[in-house]
């Protein structure tokens, strides 16, 4: 919430309140002008405006200070606001009336006709800015919503890329882990199956006859289950985490 644009909306509301005390006490030096009535009485009551404008001030700084919870208490404020200067007024209204209960029933009919009339012009005011602090709240709290959802799903894609390159890395080591033990395998069995052959026949044979006995002795061992029982072994001794 922007607390310029509060303060502003404020101020609007406490010029009001000024607007209708001078009014007030305008209407009540017309009535002591119209009944000549003493001096004294004429102090009484602009000491109960005095007391009245006091008492609108404090609401004023309290709603100030309320309003720095605008985001989380706005219907609050609203309600306590509103009450608050309803009964403000409400309470000028009826000091105002006992001072001048010994005049006529026309001068008090019109005079609570007046009070009634500021009263509602006010309410009318305050509940247009009031609902206006509303509007605003709802309205950034739905754009805090929407970057929020926004930022979440580019994170998502974000990770999600992340994760997929990775993989696709640790398949590539993989591959080539694979080539490379192959590889060295192929490598070992011919050095082992040519020293074999030479303590079996006691002497080196030509690279050719070596595959073929190579060959013929896999098929075998194939047969056999010899390959599965390395396998299985090669397991045991290096078991997947």
């Amino acid at each position: 919430m922007n607390i310029q644009f509060l303060l502003y909306i404020l101020l609007g509301i406490i010029l009001i309140l000024t607007y209708t005390l001078a009014y007030l006490v305008y209407k009540i030096q017309k009535q002591n002008r119209i009944l000549n009535k003493p001096q004294e009485e004429y102090s009484n009551t602009l000491e109960i405006i005095e007391q009245a404008q006091k008492q609108a001030n404090s609401i004023v700084e309290r709603a100030v200070e309320s309003a720095k919870h605008i985001l989380f208490e706005t219907e609050y404020i609203k309600q306590d606001i509103t009450k608050e200067m309803q009964d403000s007024l409400q309470k000028v209204a009826e000091e105002t009336v006992k001072m001048v209960q010994g005049r006529s029933a026309e001068s008090e009919k019109e005079f609570r006709t007046i009070v009634d009339e500021i009263k509602t012009d006010f309410a009318k005011e305050a509940e247009k800015k009031l609902s206006a602090i509303e509007q605003v709240t709802l309205q950034e709290t739905s754009d805090f919503k929407n970057v929020l959802r926004e930022e979440t799903i580019k994170s998502q894609i974000i990770i999600g890329k992340k994760i997929g390159e990775d993989f696709n890395s640790v398949q590539n080591e993989l591959v080539e882990y694979k080539k490379q033990k192959l590889s060295e395998i192929d490598k070992n069995i011919q050095v082992i199956t040519k020293q074999v052959v030479e303590e079996v026949l006691g002497k080196s044979i030509p690279l050719p006859i070596q595959q073929e006995l190579v060959i013929s002795s896999l098929e075998k061992a194939k047969k056999t289950g010899l390959f599965r029982a390395i396998e299985e072994k090669h397991e045991q001794q290096n078991p997947t985490n």
